[in-house]
């Protein structure tokens, strides 16, 4: 939740990078096509085990002016979620 009259964060974040998209390109370059295509495979056999991976969870508390930014963890980031309904 945002509090526009008192000018306060209430929220959670996730950020979240996607290496299943540049393993077969890496792969390419390093090793060559036989490696790449090993890779674009294993890549979409373990797609949502690397997203998973590459997430970092945080908490964004406090005023407008001064924020506070903290890493959190998968648990509390579903519990906000819960609690401002975000998700059913």
């Amino acid at each position: 939740s945002v509090d526009l009259i008192a000018m306060e964060y209430d929220q959670a974040a996730i950020v979240s990078t996607n290496y299943g998209n540049t393993l077969p390109i890496v792969g390419a370059v390093v090793a060559g096509p036989p490696a790449a295509a090993a890779l674009l495979l294993f890549s979409q056999i373990f797609k949502k085990p690397l997203q998973e991976m590459a997430q970092i969870y945080y908490d964004v508390l406090g005023t407008f002016e001064v924020p506070k930014i903290n890493n959190t963890n998968a648990q509390n980031f579903a519990l906000m979620s819960e609690k401002y309904e975000c998700i059913s």
